[in-house]
């Protein structure tokens, strides 16, 4: 699948939530491009070190290498950037009771989790 493929759905996945926040009218298109772009990176950044390690070896030593704060930054910024668009990485006490943890079926890796569909959750009475 190509980047743009991936940024594609990864839009679609946002614009999906941000409907079903009831946000739509609230939120800029530039918002959303950025936000889309900014997960890119971090995906980039991501497989990027997946690939090559997070330390490299140069002539001075080992360095950490520099994709490690590209994707640091870009998942802050990310995170900054839902929360403009009254969306949240993390579920809100109010959406779960306190007393029952949410439990999420296991991921390999954060583009794994940020690709899921949103779905209905059946809230218990």
């Amino acid at each position: 699948m190509s980047t743009n493929d991936i940024a594609t759905e990864h839009e679609a996945l946002l614009r999906s939530q941000i409907e079903a926040a009831g946000k739509t009218s609230e939120v800029a298109p530039q918002l959303l491009e950025l936000a889309v772009r900014t997960w890119t990176t971090w995906q980039n950044a991501q497989t990027l070190l997946e690939t090559e390690g997070i330390v490299l070896t140069t002539a001075h030593g080992s360095v950490a290498h520099p994709a490690a704060q590209i994707a640091r930054q870009s998942c802050a910024t990310y995170t900054q950037l839902l929360g403009r668009m009254g969306l949240s990485a993390t579920p809100t006490a109010r959406a779960y009771k306190a007393n029952r943890p949410v439990t999420l079926a296991p991921v390999t890796s954060i583009s794994e989790l940020m690709a899921r569909k949103p779905a209905r959750v059946a809230r218990p009475s």
